[in-house]
């Protein structure tokens, strides 16, 4: 925590330090990569690079604009913890972006409506998931998830029967794309309300 408030204090940006968040307001991605990098040569962080974690906001235009901007890149923050990428951007967030204004009990109703019988199947959700991102191929989807292919094949369809509907449909896939995109955004906003948080720092 020593290095990282020296860290803060060294920047060129007025920083506002809440334990181990750090807010500022830049320009643009580009500069708030800048700010991230250093942070992580100051912070000892440069070999590993994935303890300082940012975030940043749409662009605003007025007052109220700054407000909901850093209301979302504290929401995007904590998605970039829980998904451990280093730098995740409104711009760059894909469908998230559309997620991101939407109040917790219609993410929610949205997840449970495309995802409901399989939610609380772990062993589907993680195939669900390494399906969509390999696009059906059962080879990959062994091998990410160390699965014999039958094991995969098995499982996917359960999945079928149960969401009744082809998950590689491009409907299908759209929303259910979605869907995870919610929940993982619940997931995050749930992390970050019970403060396992790690030395992290937000921008505009």
């Amino acid at each position: 925590m020593r290095a990282w408030s020296t860290a803060l204090a060294w920047l060129e940006h007025p920083v506002q330090q809440e334990a181990r968040t750090a807010w500022t307001v830049v320009p643009g991605e580009v500069v708030l990569a800048r700010l991230r990098s250093r942070l992580c040569l100051m912070t000892g962080d440069e070999a590993a690079g994935d303890h300082v974690v940012a975030a940043s906001g749409s662009h605003p235009d007025s007052p109220i604009g700054l407000a909901r901007s850093f209301t979302e890149a504290e929401r995007l923050l904590g998605l970039a913890r829980s998904r451990r990428v280093p730098l995740l951007t409104f711009g760059r967030c894909g469908v998230v972006q559309v997620l991101l204004s939407l109040p917790r009990v219609e993410l929610e109703a949205y997840a449970e409506a495309h995802l409901g019988p399989i939610r609380q199947r772990p062993e589907l959700m993680a195939t669900l998931r390494a399906w969509l991102a390999e696009r059906g191929s059962r080879q990959s989807v062994s091998e990410q998830l160390h699965l014999h292919r039958n094991s995969v094949g098995y499982r996917v369809r359960q999945i079928k029967t149960l969401l009744g509907t082809d998950p590689l449909l491009p409907a299908a896939s759209a929303q259910l794309h979605l869907a995870l995109a919610a929940l993982d955004l619940l997931a995050a906003d749930d992390q970050r309300l019970r403060g396992d948080d790690e030395p992290a720092s937000a921008g505009h």
